[in-house]
């Protein structure tokens, strides 16, 4: 899709993977009470939806960030690209730990999904209109 023009559209879709993904793992306490056999089908589900949602998110943001800037600016876009992706996981991590600490795994996975729900959201109404009136490629 993203080398078909489709940049937005595919962290879009990534993105909205990533929020099931994260509601699930929030809400898989509810699974034992169904059995073992449901709750590993279950964590395999959400396994796959993160794989494809970060797979689908991560090389496109990459491609987009390259694509607003000339082709100088290459590298400059990769890594500010990428120590912001480590530092938004680092940060992530950190607090995704003190709320488990504090409440449950639950309530940090729940937050998780809240967080890139807002973060889609933000993408979809500020950042993709920009992307597309600045577009190099």
């Amino acid at each position: 899709m993203v080398d078909r023009g489709k940049v937005t559209q595919t962290i879009a879709l990534g993105l909205g993977i990533v929020v099931l993904a994260m509601f699930g793992l929030g809400m898989c306490h509810h699974c034992n009470a169904l059995g073992t056999n449901y709750t590993a089908v279950a964590f395999l589900l959400i396994a796959l939806c993160c794989g494809l949602g970060f797979g689908a998110a991560f090389p496109s943001f990459n491609a987009l960030f390259i694509n607003l800037g000339t082709n100088a600016q290459r590298g400059t876009a990769t890594s500010t690209y990428l120590t912001t992706w480590d530092l938004g996981l680092g940060i992530g991590i950190f607090s995704g730990g003190m709320l488990a600490e504090h409440f449950s795994f639950s309530t940090a996975y729940l937050v998780a999904s809240a967080s890139v729900l807002v973060s889609l959201v933000f993408f979809i109404l500020i950042v993709a209109p920009h992307y597309q009136r600045n577009k190099l490629r």
